[in-house]
């Protein structure tokens, strides 16, 4: 069988106009990787349906399962003793973690998705679910009306203080209005002032208004301050469309500033990412990615918050300890759920970008 894969490996390199030697060293090469391919290969094949995303979670979740076990059995918290008792027994090692972590990696991948909508707010169920679904979004809403009240207050104050200012650099008061109102988000005619048309300005007062700017005459820290309440406010969509957490209203304000979406923001992705360059495609998988892994580390903090005191109590004496590696793995979800949402974050603004895209090329 082997000699007549060779001679048909041959005639098929000079058919491709290979010489003989090339033909014998890729029929060697078919045949040693169809005689040995048997479990690496389908060892391989396991390991390319895994998604990057879901590994560095797995790892951190086998390797403290393996360090819980680890005190559980020796009824101490110890770290360093615990990885120098593990590193000593090498195969035992590997036996235990290689198979925990490709089920925990498996696992991980599968609950990914889920993952991202319960930290987005899609939470199904009535009873205490609804409840605090609704004990959420009044709160957000709340929020948002304070961060409007506190940035036109901001605002007001700020405008106060540079108006003086650019009425003695020589504007009209006539443009200090228009800057008013637009600064406050007053509609033309509704102010303390009249409001002016473009016709009636001087020429003068046009190029101000067209390429001057009020914030040239207030103090930089009012306008940190103010830009950065304008930002979170932005951060939320209308109250109607209200989600229970931050994630969720971060994704759900981007995602109603699309105009190309039509509500399906997958869909989005899956037809107009090819308008964009490479660079920023893979910009797109990279952030995806992160938001994946950091939706996951979010759940894997919470289950080892809660596993450690179940495997420890009654075998390890210290309390303390205890409770402290149990707080370590809280610190570490909301980490997690912090990074999560600066991974939005970027992710929104590759949205933002593919939906820019899409109207150009359609004339929107």
């Amino acid at each position: 069988m082997i000699g007549e894969s060779t001679i048909s490996a041959k005639m098929r390199g000079a058919h491709l106009g290979m010489d003989a030697s090339d033909a014998e060293e890729k029929a060697a090469t078919d045949t040693s990787g169809s005689s040995g391919g048997g479990l690496s290969a389908f060892i391989v094949r396991v390991l390319e349906q895994l998604s990057m995303s879901a590994w560095l979670p797995a790892g951190l979740l086998a390797a403290s399962v393996t360090l819980l076990v680890w005190f559980r059995s020796h009824g101490r918290v110890d770290l360093a003793a615990a990885v120098s008792g593990i590193a000593a027994d090498r195969w035992g090692f590997l036996v235990l973690v290689i198979p925990l972590l490709l089920v925990a990696t498996m696992i991980t991948q599968a609950f990914s998705f889920i993952a991202i909508r319960a930290l987005e707010g899609y939470w199904r169920g009535s009873g205490l679910v609804a409840l605090c679904r609704e004990l959420l979004i009044r709160r957000h809403l709340r929020r948002q009306t304070n961060l409007s009240r506190r940035r036109r207050q901001e605002t007001e104050r700020a405008f106060g203080i540079a108006r003086p200012r650019m009425l003695e650099a020589g504007w009209s008061r006539f443009v200090v209005v228009r800057f008013e109102q637009d600064a406050l988000g007053i509609e033309a005619g509704l102010g303390s002032e009249p409001d002016v048309q473009g016709e009636k300005l001087s020429s003068k007062d046009q190029k101000i208004l067209k390429f001057a700017s009020w914030r040239t005459f207030c103090d930089p820290w009012r306008l940190a301050k103010i830009d950065l309440l304008i930002k979170e406010e932005q951060r939320y969509p209308e109250p109607r469309r209200m989600m229970p957490t931050k994630l969720g209203n971060i994704l759900r304000s981007t995602e109603d500033t699309l105009d190309t979406a039509d509500g399906d923001l997958e869909g989005l992705v899956v037809r107009r990412k090819h308008l964009l360059p490479g660079r920023l495609q893979r910009d797109h998988d990279h952030y995806r990615t992160r938001l994946d892994m950091y939706a996951m580390f979010v759940f894997i903090g919470g289950f080892l918050a809660v596993l450690t005191p179940l495997m420890l109590i009654g075998k390890v004496s210290d309390w303390w300890a205890i409770a402290i590696t149990s707080g370590i793995f809280v610190v570490l979800g909301l980490a997690g759920y912090q990074a999560a949402i600066a991974s939005a974050e970027a992710y929104c603004g590759i949205l933002r970008e593919i939906d820019r895209r899409t109207r150009q090329s359609y004339g929107c």
